[in-house]
């Protein structure tokens, strides 16, 4: 099910992130995530 991809979409979007997922040619899927980094 999707349920985990959108657990994980929300909490990267809390964190001010994003989430995106690409499928290539001949099957599976690729999903990636983002996070800003903060400076201190």
């Amino acid at each position: 099910s999707g349920l985990g991809l959108a657990i994980v979409k929300h909490l990267v979007q809390l964190h001010g992130g994003r989430v995106w997922a690409e499928s290539p040619p001949g099957g599976g899927a690729i999903v990636g995530f983002a996070l800003p980094l903060e400076r201190r």
